[in-house]
């Protein structure tokens, strides 16, 4: 019964889904929060609850019948609390990645190294500075998506301006003036679809570029003004977590 229901809710999902009135409000997503990946699963509800799909009594589906895919997991997204730590090793590094949860906006990845120990803390505003005292590099992780999205916590906000605001308070505190910045500009391939629809101009008068190439280098110049110290570098790297050649060429 519970399965049948499934597959029932799903069909309604999907049919909802393709309606032209949700197709054209969801165009209209820069007004409201949705989290990215949506579209996504909306579009394979119908495989999640096929014929090989059984839902366990956690309703995980991961079972015999039904795996997911590679994507399926890396577009899931879990909300975090609280502080919660990974470790794994790359020889001849042993890292630990801590988050300190925070959903604001964007996460900034502050590595210190302690012999053969990496540690990257992921974290929102200030509250992992009392975490370090030897930090090694800075790597600010941005959602190239965020130009059209409002913030989940504010919806009021542009991502994209928060994201900009929060590196503008990072990149110059004192504690990280003499390390190696890196800037991540995530989700290239979701920023690649909605320029086409949801020009870079309708957040950024200023910009007069014409394509994505342009838009990295206007978004880029837009977060290197965000450093007092004018003449320091900014590595940047373009990247889409969700696809291999991507984050290939970006390692």
């Amino acid at each position: 019964m519970f399965l049948q229901q499934c597959r029932e809710n799903a069909e309604d999902i999907f049919q909802l889904w393709h309606a032209q009135e949700i197709k054209q409000l969801y165009e209209r997503r820069g007004n409201f929060w949705i989290m990215d990946s949506a579209a996504y699963y909306f579009d394979n509800v119908l495989r999640f609850t096929g014929s090989d799909f059984v839902p366990s009594e956690e309703d995980c589906i991961m079972t015999e019948d039904f795996m997911p895919t590679e994507e399926d997991c890396i577009m899931s997204r879990i909300r975090t609390t609280g502080i919660s730590e990974t470790a794994f090793d790359e020889a001849p590094i042993h890292f630990r990645v801590v988050d300190v949860a925070g959903q604001r906006g964007t996460s900034s990845h502050l590595l210190r190294i302690e012999k053969n120990n990496l540690n990257v803390f992921l974290g929102e505003r200030k509250k992992w500075i009392n975490f370090f005292d030897d930090v090694k590099g800075l790597i600010f992780v941005v959602n190239l998506a965020g130009y059209n999205s409002v913030m989940w916590e504010d919806r009021g906000k542009n991502q994209m301006d928060d994201s900009l605001e929060l590196f503008r308070e990072i990149s110059n505190l004192p504690n990280f003036q003499k390390i190696p910045m890196y800037l991540f500009f995530n989700k290239k391939d979701i920023f690649e679809e909605q320029l086409k629809k949801q020009p870079l101009q309708k957040t950024y008068p200023e910009y007069t570029g014409n394509n994505m190439s342009d838009a990295l280098d206007f978004l880029t110049a837009q977060f290197h003004a965000q450093m007092r110290n004018e003449k320091k570098e900014l590595r940047v790297a373009p990247m889409a977590a969700r696809v291999k050649r991507y984050v290939a060429a970006s390692s």
